[in-house]
Protein backbone atom coordinates (compact mmCIF):
# COMPACT_ATOMS: atom_id res chain seq x y z
CA UNK A 1 0.00 0.00 0.00
CA UNK A 2 1.00 3.18 -1.06
CA UNK A 3 1.55 5.30 2.25
CA UNK A 4 3.03 8.83 0.69
CA UNK A 5 1.21 11.42 1.69
CA UNK A 6 -1.13 13.41 -0.57
CA UNK A 7 0.56 16.23 -2.49
CA UNK A 8 -0.48 20.08 -1.15
CA UNK A 9 -0.62 21.08 -4.51
CA UNK A 10 -2.13 20.18 -7.78
CA UNK A 11 -2.19 21.42 -11.28
CA UNK A 12 -5.42 21.98 -12.58
CA UNK A 13 -7.28 22.30 -16.37
CA UNK A 14 -8.34 25.37 -16.57
CA UNK A 15 -10.04 24.75 -19.79
CA UNK A 16 -11.52 21.39 -18.68
CA UNK A 17 -13.29 23.41 -15.04
CA UNK A 18 -14.66 26.53 -17.66
CA UNK A 19 -16.44 23.84 -19.77
CA UNK A 20 -18.02 21.44 -16.69
CA UNK A 21 -18.98 25.35 -15.13
CA UNK A 22 -20.60 26.18 -18.34
CA UNK A 23 -22.10 23.07 -18.80
CA UNK A 24 -24.12 23.05 -15.62
CA UNK A 25 -24.92 26.43 -16.34
CA UNK A 26 -22.93 27.48 -13.00
CA UNK A 27 -21.57 31.24 -12.57
CA UNK A 28 -18.20 31.91 -11.40
CA UNK A 29 -19.39 33.68 -8.26
CA UNK A 30 -21.17 30.54 -7.29
CA UNK A 31 -18.01 28.34 -7.61
CA UNK A 32 -16.35 31.10 -6.05
CA UNK A 33 -18.84 30.73 -2.78
CA UNK A 34 -18.41 27.38 -2.76
CA UNK A 35 -14.95 26.99 -2.64
CA UNK A 36 -14.12 30.32 -0.97
CA UNK A 37 -11.67 32.22 -2.99
CA UNK A 38 -13.09 35.80 -5.30
CA UNK A 39 -14.31 35.35 -8.74
CA UNK A 40 -11.16 36.86 -10.24
CA UNK A 41 -9.56 33.97 -8.76
CA UNK A 42 -11.91 31.68 -10.51
CA UNK A 43 -11.39 33.79 -13.71
CA UNK A 44 -7.63 33.24 -13.08
CA UNK A 45 -8.08 29.14 -12.65
CA UNK A 46 -10.20 28.90 -15.73
CA UNK A 47 -7.33 31.62 -17.76
CA UNK A 48 -4.33 28.97 -16.83
CA UNK A 49 -3.16 31.51 -15.09
CA UNK A 50 -2.37 29.81 -11.71
CA UNK A 51 -2.54 26.22 -12.28
CA UNK A 52 -0.94 25.04 -9.56
CA UNK A 53 -3.73 25.20 -6.62
CA UNK A 54 -3.88 24.25 -2.79
CA UNK A 55 -5.20 20.50 -2.74
CA UNK A 56 -8.22 21.68 -0.49
CA UNK A 57 -9.26 24.35 -3.27
CA UNK A 58 -8.80 21.70 -5.94
CA UNK A 59 -11.36 19.10 -3.61
CA UNK A 60 -13.92 22.38 -3.25
CA UNK A 61 -14.01 23.21 -6.63
CA UNK A 62 -14.46 19.59 -7.73
CA UNK A 63 -17.45 19.27 -5.26
CA UNK A 64 -18.56 22.93 -7.02
CA UNK A 65 -18.60 21.30 -10.24
CA UNK A 66 -20.29 17.92 -8.75
CA UNK A 67 -17.02 15.95 -10.45
CA UNK A 68 -14.52 13.77 -9.20
CA UNK A 69 -10.89 15.60 -8.82
CA UNK A 70 -8.99 13.87 -11.32
CA UNK A 71 -11.84 15.17 -13.90
CA UNK A 72 -10.16 18.31 -13.33
CA UNK A 73 -6.58 17.87 -12.81
CA UNK A 74 -4.03 18.68 -16.19
CA UNK A 75 -2.84 15.57 -17.62
CA UNK A 76 0.92 15.47 -18.70
CA UNK A 77 0.59 16.00 -22.02
CA UNK A 78 -1.89 19.11 -21.68
CA UNK A 79 0.52 21.30 -20.59
CA UNK A 80 1.40 23.72 -22.06
CA UNK A 81 2.51 27.87 -21.44
CA UNK A 82 -0.95 29.61 -22.08
CA UNK A 83 -1.01 31.94 -25.28
CA UNK A 84 -1.21 35.00 -23.28
CA UNK A 85 1.42 34.23 -21.04
CA UNK A 86 4.19 36.19 -23.07
CA UNK A 87 5.14 38.74 -21.01
CA UNK A 88 6.41 36.17 -18.48
CA UNK A 89 9.16 35.22 -20.88
CA UNK A 90 10.14 38.85 -21.88
CA UNK A 91 9.37 38.30 -25.43
CA UNK A 92 6.49 40.42 -27.15
CA UNK A 93 2.93 38.87 -28.30
CA UNK A 94 2.49 38.79 -31.60
CA UNK A 95 -1.30 39.63 -31.32
CA UNK A 96 -0.10 42.27 -28.96
CA UNK A 97 2.31 43.97 -31.68
CA UNK A 98 1.27 47.61 -32.46
CA UNK A 99 -0.64 48.03 -36.21
CA UNK A 100 0.94 49.85 -38.64
CA UNK A 101 -0.59 53.29 -39.49
CA UNK A 102 -3.43 53.49 -41.55
CA UNK A 103 -2.76 54.23 -45.42
CA UNK A 104 -4.48 55.78 -48.43
CA UNK A 105 -7.48 57.47 -48.53
CA UNK A 106 -9.17 56.63 -45.03
CA UNK A 107 -6.22 57.53 -43.29
CA UNK A 108 -6.89 60.82 -40.88
CA UNK A 109 -5.75 64.06 -41.85
CA UNK A 110 -2.86 65.75 -40.64
CA UNK A 111 -3.86 69.19 -41.26
CA UNK A 112 -6.25 71.33 -41.56
CA UNK A 113 -9.95 70.01 -39.08
CA UNK A 114 -11.92 67.19 -39.19
CA UNK A 115 -13.38 65.49 -42.34
CA UNK A 116 -17.09 65.15 -42.77
CA UNK A 117 -16.38 61.01 -42.40
CA UNK A 118 -14.73 61.58 -39.15
CA UNK A 119 -17.42 63.72 -37.98
CA UNK A 120 -20.02 61.03 -39.05
CA UNK A 121 -18.32 58.17 -37.65
CA UNK A 122 -17.77 60.32 -34.42
CA UNK A 123 -21.17 60.89 -34.09
CA UNK A 124 -22.12 57.04 -34.62
CA UNK A 125 -19.46 55.60 -32.17
CA UNK A 126 -21.63 58.00 -29.73
CA UNK A 127 -24.80 56.58 -30.90
CA UNK A 128 -23.56 53.29 -30.42
CA UNK A 129 -22.32 54.14 -26.89
CA UNK A 130 -25.75 55.66 -25.85
CA UNK A 131 -27.43 52.14 -26.63
CA UNK A 132 -25.09 50.16 -25.30
CA UNK A 133 -25.79 52.39 -21.80
CA UNK A 134 -29.36 52.03 -22.60
CA UNK A 135 -28.98 48.36 -22.46
CA UNK A 136 -27.25 47.63 -19.38
CA UNK A 137 -29.86 50.01 -17.85
CA UNK A 138 -32.34 47.82 -19.29
CA UNK A 139 -30.64 44.01 -18.58
CA UNK A 140 -30.04 45.51 -14.87
CA UNK A 141 -33.80 45.83 -14.40
CA UNK A 142 -35.23 43.23 -16.85
CA UNK A 143 -32.43 40.38 -16.49
CA UNK A 144 -31.15 37.98 -13.90
CA UNK A 145 -28.30 39.71 -11.22
CA UNK A 146 -24.63 38.56 -12.77
CA UNK A 147 -23.11 39.66 -9.60
CA UNK A 148 -25.53 37.21 -7.20
CA UNK A 149 -25.18 33.74 -6.18
CA UNK A 150 -26.88 31.26 -3.85
CA UNK A 151 -25.60 28.15 -2.40
CA UNK A 152 -27.19 25.71 -0.19
CA UNK A 153 -25.10 24.02 2.13
CA UNK A 154 -26.54 20.49 3.78
CA UNK A 155 -25.28 17.22 5.04
CA UNK A 156 -25.15 14.21 2.85
CA UNK A 157 -27.37 12.05 4.76
CA UNK A 158 -29.28 11.98 8.34
CA UNK A 159 -31.19 9.45 10.04
CA UNK A 160 -34.73 9.94 11.02
CA UNK A 161 -35.83 11.72 14.13
CA UNK A 162 -32.51 13.33 13.80
CA UNK A 163 -32.22 17.21 13.55
CA UNK A 164 -29.85 18.33 10.98
CA UNK A 165 -28.92 21.70 9.60
CA UNK A 166 -29.26 23.32 6.24
CA UNK A 167 -27.08 26.98 5.88
CA UNK A 168 -27.54 29.45 2.66
CA UNK A 169 -24.95 31.89 1.90
CA UNK A 170 -26.11 34.44 -0.39
CA UNK A 171 -23.24 36.13 -2.22
CA UNK A 172 -22.43 39.11 -4.33
CA UNK A 173 -21.59 42.65 -4.71
CA UNK A 174 -22.91 45.65 -2.94
CA UNK A 175 -21.40 49.03 -1.83
CA UNK A 176 -24.77 48.44 0.52
CA UNK A 177 -27.26 46.57 2.42
CA UNK A 178 -29.58 45.05 -0.25
CA UNK A 179 -33.93 43.64 0.08
CA UNK A 180 -33.94 40.10 -0.71
CA UNK A 181 -36.51 37.62 -0.74
CA UNK A 182 -35.22 34.21 -0.11
CA UNK A 183 -37.74 31.11 -0.17
CA UNK A 184 -37.29 27.13 0.44
CA UNK A 185 -39.07 24.75 -0.71
CA UNK A 186 -38.91 22.04 1.76
CA UNK A 187 -39.41 18.44 0.28
CA UNK A 188 -42.43 15.98 1.55
CA UNK A 189 -41.11 14.45 4.59
CA UNK A 190 -39.18 17.20 6.22
CA UNK A 191 -40.25 19.40 9.08
CA UNK A 192 -39.17 22.21 10.17
CA UNK A 193 -37.72 23.04 13.77
CA UNK A 194 -36.41 26.58 13.77
CA UNK A 195 -34.35 29.20 11.89
CA UNK A 196 -31.59 31.72 11.91
CA UNK A 197 -33.04 34.24 11.36
CA UNK A 198 -36.56 33.47 12.00
CA UNK A 199 -38.68 32.52 8.86
CA UNK A 200 -42.12 32.36 7.93
CA UNK A 201 -43.98 29.43 6.56
CA UNK A 202 -46.48 28.56 4.54
CA UNK A 203 -47.18 24.83 4.24
CA UNK A 204 -43.72 23.56 2.82
CA UNK A 205 -42.46 26.86 1.99
CA UNK A 206 -39.80 29.21 3.91
CA UNK A 207 -39.58 32.90 3.73
CA UNK A 208 -37.33 35.50 4.71
CA UNK A 209 -37.62 39.26 4.01
CA UNK A 210 -34.48 40.75 4.46
CA UNK A 211 -32.34 44.21 4.37
CA UNK A 212 -28.80 42.69 4.68
CA UNK A 213 -25.35 43.46 3.36
CA UNK A 214 -23.35 40.76 1.69
CA UNK A 215 -22.52 38.01 1.84
CA UNK A 216 -25.47 36.88 3.78
CA UNK A 217 -26.22 33.45 5.82
CA UNK A 218 -29.39 31.73 6.01
CA UNK A 219 -29.50 29.04 8.64
CA UNK A 220 -32.73 26.24 9.18
CA UNK A 221 -32.52 23.30 11.30
CA UNK A 222 -34.90 20.16 10.16
CA UNK A 223 -35.90 16.63 10.78
CA UNK A 224 -36.55 13.78 8.73
CA UNK A 225 -40.18 12.25 9.95
CA UNK A 226 -39.66 8.75 10.99
CA UNK A 227 -42.21 7.37 8.03
CA UNK A 228 -39.37 8.24 5.54
CA UNK A 229 -38.34 4.75 3.99
CA UNK A 230 -34.34 4.06 4.91
CA UNK A 231 -31.99 5.14 1.85
CA UNK A 232 -34.85 7.42 0.75
CA UNK A 233 -33.24 10.60 -1.23
CA UNK A 234 -35.46 14.15 -0.40
CA UNK A 235 -34.69 17.15 -2.42
CA UNK A 236 -34.56 20.46 -1.82
CA UNK A 237 -35.18 23.47 -3.68
CA UNK A 238 -35.46 27.27 -3.64
CA UNK A 239 -34.95 30.80 -5.08
CA UNK A 240 -33.76 34.15 -4.03
CA UNK A 241 -35.27 37.68 -5.59
CA UNK A 242 -33.32 41.04 -5.08
CA UNK A 243 -35.13 44.07 -5.00
CA UNK A 244 -36.51 45.04 -9.25
CA UNK A 245 -34.59 41.64 -10.37
CA UNK A 246 -36.00 38.12 -11.28
CA UNK A 247 -35.80 35.18 -9.07
CA UNK A 248 -32.00 33.50 -8.82
CA UNK A 249 -32.15 29.80 -8.73
CA UNK A 250 -30.12 28.86 -4.91
CA UNK A 251 -28.03 26.02 -6.08
CA UNK A 252 -25.67 22.69 -4.46
CA UNK A 253 -23.72 21.71 -3.22
CA UNK A 254 -26.43 20.87 -1.22
CA UNK A 255 -29.91 20.20 -2.74
CA UNK A 256 -30.33 16.27 -1.91
CA UNK A 257 -30.06 15.04 1.49
CA UNK A 258 -30.48 11.01 1.83
CA UNK A 259 -32.10 9.25 4.81
CA UNK A 260 -29.69 6.69 5.99
CA UNK A 261 -28.56 5.24 9.88
CA UNK A 262 -26.01 7.43 10.22
CA UNK A 263 -25.63 10.63 11.88
CA UNK A 264 -25.47 13.85 9.90
CA UNK A 265 -21.70 14.73 11.48
CA UNK A 266 -20.13 11.43 10.72
CA UNK A 267 -19.43 12.62 6.58
CA UNK A 268 -17.70 9.21 6.26
CA UNK A 269 -20.09 7.13 7.50
CA UNK A 270 -18.02 5.09 9.60
CA UNK A 271 -20.24 5.36 12.73
CA UNK A 272 -17.85 7.51 14.27
CA UNK A 273 -17.20 11.41 14.58
CA UNK A 274 -13.72 12.31 14.30
CA UNK A 275 -11.40 15.21 14.92
CA UNK A 276 -11.89 16.53 11.54
CA UNK A 277 -15.43 16.16 11.41
CA UNK A 278 -16.12 17.57 15.06
CA UNK A 279 -14.27 20.65 14.20
CA UNK A 280 -16.00 21.01 10.86
CA UNK A 281 -19.32 20.81 13.20
CA UNK A 282 -17.85 23.87 15.03
CA UNK A 283 -16.42 25.53 12.78
CA UNK A 284 -19.85 25.93 10.92
CA UNK A 285 -22.06 26.16 13.93
CA UNK A 286 -20.23 26.42 17.23
CA UNK A 287 -21.11 30.06 17.39
CA UNK A 288 -25.13 29.27 17.80
CA UNK A 289 -24.50 27.18 20.62
CA UNK A 290 -27.32 28.56 22.65
CA UNK A 291 -29.00 30.03 19.94
CA UNK A 292 -29.73 26.69 17.80
CA UNK A 293 -32.57 24.51 18.62
CA UNK A 294 -31.87 22.32 22.12
CA UNK A 295 -33.09 19.69 19.35
CA UNK A 296 -30.20 20.42 17.70
CA UNK A 297 -27.79 18.85 21.01
CA UNK A 298 -24.19 19.67 20.57
CA UNK A 299 -23.34 18.07 24.20
CA UNK A 300 -25.00 14.91 22.37
CA UNK A 301 -22.07 15.58 19.24
CA UNK A 302 -19.87 16.03 21.74
CA UNK A 303 -20.72 12.74 23.57
CA UNK A 304 -20.16 10.80 20.46
CA UNK A 305 -17.12 12.20 19.57
CA UNK A 306 -16.10 11.81 22.94
CA UNK A 307 -16.90 7.84 23.13
CA UNK A 308 -14.93 7.21 19.75
CA UNK A 309 -18.08 5.45 18.35
CA UNK A 310 -21.60 5.60 18.42
CA UNK A 311 -25.13 3.37 17.29
CA UNK A 312 -28.20 3.95 15.74
CA UNK A 313 -31.08 2.50 17.98
CA UNK A 314 -33.70 1.98 15.61
CA UNK A 315 -36.44 1.19 17.88
CA UNK A 316 -36.31 5.08 19.65
CA UNK A 317 -35.32 6.73 16.35
CA UNK A 318 -31.76 7.98 18.08
CA UNK A 319 -28.65 7.93 18.33
CA UNK A 320 -26.19 6.79 21.40
CA UNK A 321 -22.67 6.50 22.31
CA UNK A 322 -20.79 3.17 22.33
CA UNK A 323 -20.53 1.67 25.40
Amino acid sequence: MDSRPEPPTVRIDGDRIRRLREEKELTQLYVATVVGVTTDTVSRWENRRYQTVKRQNALKLAQALEVDLNDILEKEENRAVPANDAATTGQPSRGNQEAPPAAGPLAPATGGGLSRRQIIGGMAAVLIAMLILAGIRLSRQLAPVADMAAARFLPAHSAPNSPFPVKLVVAGQSEGPVSLIVKEELPPGVRIVAAIPPAKQNGRELRWLRKTGLPATFLYFCTIDPAVPMRGILRFSGTITPKGRRPITVQGPGNAIQVLPYHWADTNRDNSIDDEEILAVFDDFGALEGRAPATLDFERIEDIWAAGAYRWVAARKTFTPAE
